[in-house]
C-alpha cells in the first residue's frame, strides 16, 4: 500500500480528536517526540508509523 503523509492533515486529524500528542504516542506506540517532529515537518515518517497513528485515530492511512 502506497501512504503519503500530510502533517497539516495529520495535526488537523489529531486535533479532531481532543488528542493531545502524549495520547496519540499512548494509543499508537510511536513516541511523542517523533510525532512532534512528523508534525513539524523535520521528518517523514515511515509508512508503518502512519498507519498506526492512522489506525489509533480510527482513520485510513490514504488520507494523510
Amino acid at each position: 500500500m502506497q501512504v503519503q503523509y500530510d502533517a497539516v492533515r495529520f495535526k488537523e486529524a489529531r486535533n479532531a480528536q481532543g488528542w493531545s500528542r502524549v495520547r496519540l504516542s499512548k494509543e499508537c506506540g510511536v513516541s511523542v517526540r517523533s510525532i512532534e517532529s512528523y508534525e513539524q515537518e523535520t521528518r517523514i515518517p515511515p509508512a508503518a508509523n502512519v498507519e498506526r497513528m492512522a489506525k489509533a485515530l480510527g482513520l485510513a492511512a490514504e488520507i494523510y
